[in-house]
């Protein structure tokens, strides 16, 4: 949403700079160390790291601008972001903050939402979650007072899963072969709710269907309801912002723009109109990527951040991808339900409208899984949130 009229977004800075260089064959500065598909935050933060090691990094991007879901745009003289609506953990001293910092060179600063980051509207009742583990917690116990072992249970559940991140993170990361012997292992050291979907933990914390209601109400940042999500990401999720949500100052596009420098300054950079039609892989190994246009540009590594399904599914030969296993994987992967965005330009600003900052999360009630599951066979149903 936009809440400042064209005169208030001009004295903030001057338009909005299309981040990245055009591509033309003739601009390429290779040999390139890596070419990285992509421009979203992943693609970005990859380049960023590889240039620290003092690799050449060629970004390439479709798009008429870099950035992904952090990109902005404007019409009228009004300013929208995309896709990034918050972020958690960007306190001073936050370990999500040290890694944005070091992506960003430390030129992106962060605006606090204040003390209640998110409201949920469930039924007819609203609830608040304020910043703070003790807060929230205080705040579910004093509208559930009957509840409070529960929800204990609930933040000491959370609380695991930030202890036991390091040790998933480093499995993740050992060779495949390791991996296989590692993972089932570092999973049953793990309390047997990160096994489980959201819905079977709750169910067994508590009966208060309202209170199981509430405690899932930010599903809508990971996109399943209870009952098909992992508990795993929806403790992560959870966790992620109980330290408040923060918004970059001056927009998404920021963090974009202040990643470009760090892939320059090893002689790398952003490509945009650039699409790739080909990954090459030659004789089992990497060789490249071949360009909409014919040009090839050649390398040892590529990273594909443009999903799995274009990177196994058209990106690479059919035999390529047959041989990596993806392309059997992808076959069991259904395709996710949309989402309407609206857009809106608001003629004052949020002070003189009196809007706050917190975010909004509206249900029709506390039974989540049903009300998707209706609105889905049934798009005359209500919305099953409104966020």
């Amino acid at each position: 949403m936009s809440t400042s009229a064209e005169t208030d977004r001009a004295a903030r800075h001057p338009d909005m700079p299309r981040i990245g260089t055009r591509y033309r064959d003739w601009r390429l500065n290779g040999p390139y160390d890596a070419v990285v598909i992509g421009s979203g935050m992943g693609g970005l933060s990859t380049a960023v790291c590889l240039s620290a090691l003092g690799w050449k990094v060629a970004v390439l991007e479709q798009h008429y601008t870099a950035g992904g879901y952090t990109h902005s745009y404007e019409r009228e003289g009004y300013e929208w972001d995309v896709g990034l609506h918050y972020v958690g953990d960007m306190q001073e001293g936050g370990q999500s903050r040290r890694v944005m910092d070091f992506l960003t060179g430390g030129q992106v600063q962060w605006a606090s939402l204040g003390p209640v980051y998110d409201r949920f509207k469930v039924g007819n009742e609203t609830y608040d979650a304020p910043t703070g583990w003790r807060a929230w917690r205080d705040a579910m116990v004093q509208r559930f007072p009957q509840e409070a072992n529960a929800i204990d249970r609930y933040v000491a559940l959370l609380k695991r899963v930030g202890k036991a991140m390091p040790m998933l993170t480093m499995v993740r990361v050992l060779p495949a072969g390791a991996r296989r012997w590692l993972q089932p292992l570092a999973m049953r050291l793990l309390p047997s709710a990160f096994r489980q979907t959201t819905a079977q933990v709750l169910d067994s914390l508590t009966d208060n269907v309202q209170l199981k209601g509430v405690l899932a109400a930010q599903w809508g940042d990971y996109g399943l309801p209870p009952s098909a999500s992992s508990f795993l990401a929806h403790a992560i999720v959870t966790s992620h912002f109980m330290n408040g949500g923060y918004y970059p100052v001056g927009g998404s596009w920021r963090l974009a723009q202040a990643m470009l420098p760090q892939i320059r300054a090893t002689g790398g950079d952003v490509f945009t109109y650039a699409r790739v039609a080909e990954i090459l892989v030659e004789d089992g190994q990497t060789r490249g990527v071949r360009m909409s246009d014919g040009t090839r540009i050649e390398c040892a590594c590529v990273v594909s951040g443009a999903g799995a399904t274009n990177t196994f599914g058209r990106l690479l030969a059919p035999e390529v991808a047959q041989r990596s296993g993806y392309a059997d994987k992808l076959k069991q992967v259904q395709p996710s339900g949309a989402h309407l965005g609206v857009y809106i330009g608001l003629k004052q600003t949020a002070e003189a409208l009196g809007l706050p900052k917190t975010n909004l999360w509206v249900y029709p009630g506390p039974d989540h899984d049903g009300q998707n599951a209706r609105h889905m066979a049934d798009v005359e149903q209500p919305f099953p949130v409104v966020y």
